[in-house]
């Protein structure tokens, strides 16, 4: 690069020019120009020696690992291969602002110091022209540059070169070179450095992108969606944009009603189970489901041929033991008697249980009601066993109500609170119920856990609903929001499984 140097010094002396101030390039950065910088032929020695350089100085950006030490080795080498005092750059951020990255041969950088803000408002003024800035000849053409003649003033012998970065017509940052008592850059020297800079500024964006943190990589491709699906001639787009946004503010803002919805039935008050008093065959049966029973009402009758025969055999077996037990009383024999005192006794006890037997053989109703479950009239015959549930019989007045609540909701509910059923037999009506009591423990069904809470309903004038029917609950809670009552249950889910997660 000192031939760069030796050469700009032979373009100088040969021209004659009087003008120490740097030459300023007549076209903006960022657009192609045709204008000749020069006239004359170049050596081939100083074109590939400026061709090497530009290739190195390239190198040098890409080759670090990351965008710090690829900035610090850029900055590096301009300084050194243009003879600068100092080299700075600085790049715009995501808030479109220019942010100082970098100082040849300075490792730490101070963003909040005058000086660092100083050499940002160069850089500033820079882009704001839209073109190479030499000062101080440019002051006169470009008005006057208040911070780059605040810059130079701290040295007389100072003279600068700011330069913007540009990419796709978009200014990504700016150079700025200090030289201290050196000859003006010739235009064969800014054209050279004018390349640099385009071929600088794509490489530089893209390492600054790479390394944006995941926040803002998102905001970015949310951006770039939004103006790929939303930008200009898309109105219809932009129509559906303004109407969900729309809606999204209502549903996070506008208040609604909470509610919790459960599954209802109606249960008697009163139940009672007719069960087989013991193992044998069903000889008749007197109703069916859903009938109306008085209390003491044959319900059904079981077999008693086999019972009665049993009957019959004990009858002769406690005849032949009061036989025995006379003829050892007669005997005046005390051991023969307690035998036979004890065999007469067993056969008593049996005889006693069989006739218990013949009279449950008839299963009667305990109170009156409704028959809600019973065997059909085709299972005569059918055998029965001990303890098994033949019938069963509610009250036909007086039930309550049974919610399942499901356990994410329970925590909403209280005793006392008021709700509204609406039955499946009359989805029409609506009933006004209030909560009694909530079960404490849980019961599994169905795959989830819900809790069993109890209920009175309020009846009107004119409704008679019947024990069994079913239906759904509804309870008010407190006020919330659409999304909230939406996305509740998605909510909780994520809620656990990051729980289970974090173990």
């Amino acid at each position: 690069m000192n031939a760069i140097n030796r050469q700009c010094e032979r373009e100088q002396t040969q021209s004659g020019a009087s003008n120490p101030g740097f030459v300023k390039s007549p076209e903006p950065l960022h657009r192609s120009t045709g204008t000749a910088r020069h006239s004359g032929e170049h050596s081939i020695e100083l074109i590939v020696e400026r061709q090497a350089f530009v290739l190195a100085v390239i190198a040098e950006l890409l080759d670090a690992a990351d965008l710090e030490r690829s900035l610090d080795a850029f900055t590096g080498a301009m300084q050194q291969g243009f003879d600068a005092e100092r080299v700075a750059l600085a790049l715009v951020d995501g808030n479109k602002s220019l942010e100082l990255r970098a100082i040849s041969q300075q490792a730490l950088i101070d963003t909040a110091s005058n000086e660092a803000q100083l050499l940002v408002n160069v850089m500033h003024e820079c882009l704001e022209h839209e073109n190479i800035v030499c000062f101080p000849n440019d002051d006169i053409e470009l008005g006057v540059l208040v911070a780059h003649k605040e810059l130079a003033s701290r040295d007389r012998n100072m003279s600068l070169v700011s330069v913007p970065l540009y990419q796709d017509s978009e200014p990504i940052g700016a150079l700025l070179f200090e030289r201290m008592e050196q000859p003006p850059l010739t235009d064969d020297v800014l054209e050279l450095l004018e390349k640099i800079a385009l071929l600088a500024a794509p490489p530089l964006r893209l390492r600054q992108l790479a390394e944006r943190s995941l926040p803002a990589r998102t905001k970015d491709v949310l951006s770039d969606i939004v103006q790929r699906r939303f930008g200009t001639g898309k109105d219809g787009a932009r129509l559906i944009l303004v109407l969900t946004c729309a809606a999204i503010f209502l549903g996070l803002l506008v208040p609604v009603q909470g509610r919790v919805t459960a599954s209802a039935e109606l249960v008697p008050i009163e139940r009672r189970l007719i069960t087989a008093p013991f193992d044998g065959f069903m000889d008749e049966i007197n109703v069916k489901l859903g009938d109306n029973v008085e209390a003491g009402q044959l319900l059904a009758r079981l077999e008693s041929r086999e019972l009665e025969l049993e009957g019959t055999r004990r009858d002769g077996e406690l005849a032949s033991a009061e036989a025995d037990f006379r003829a050892a009383m007669a005997s005046y024999d005390r051991q023969a008697t307690a035998i036979a005192r004890a065999r007469l006794e067993s056969e008593r006890a049996s005889r006693a249980l069989i006739d218990q037997r013949l009279d449950r053989i008839e299963l009667r109703a305990p109170i009156a009601g409704l028959v809600i479950s019973g065997n059909p009239t085709d299972s005569v015959g059918a055998p029965v066993a001990r303890g098994e549930a033949l019938f069963e019989i509610a009250q036909a007045e007086g039930y309550e109500v049974h919610l399942m609540v499901h356990e994410r909701d329970i925590r909403d509910l209280s005793e006392g609170q008021r709700g509204i059923l609406r039955l499946r037999s009359r989805p029409g009506d609506a009933l006004p119920l209030v909560l009694d009591t909530i079960h404490p423990v849980a019961e599994s069904a169905d795959g989830a856990s819900r809790f069993r809470v109890r209920a009175s309903l309020e009846v009107p004038s004119g409704a008679t609903p019947r024990p069994g029917e079913s239906g759904i609950a509804r309870m008010d809670t407190d006020r919330t929001t659409v999304f909230n009552l939406i996305g509740r249950p998605v909510v909780q889910r994520l809620s656990e499984l990051w729980w289970r997660l974090s173990l």
